[in-house]
């Protein structure tokens, strides 16, 4: 199954930048092992301006 997570530049009440979202994304995915297939950058709709990451991933099968 594929599935994707947002990483806001926008968390726990503050902005971040670029870098630090983008580590918080790679130690999420270093951290619960997940198989990476794109990292997407994610739009405002109204100004045009970068919000964020999207990680498109693999979920493990359910045996």
């Amino acid at each position: 199954m594929i599935s994707f997570k947002d990483f806001e530049f926008f968390d726990e009440g503050r902005y971040r930048k670029m870098d630090d979202t983008l580590r918080r994304a790679n130690e999420w995915v270093a951290e619960a092992c997940i198989d990476v297939i794109n990292v997407e950058t994610l739009m405002s709709k109204d100004r045009h301006l970068e919000k964020g990451l999207r990680v498109w991933y693999r979920q493990p099968a359910v045996a």
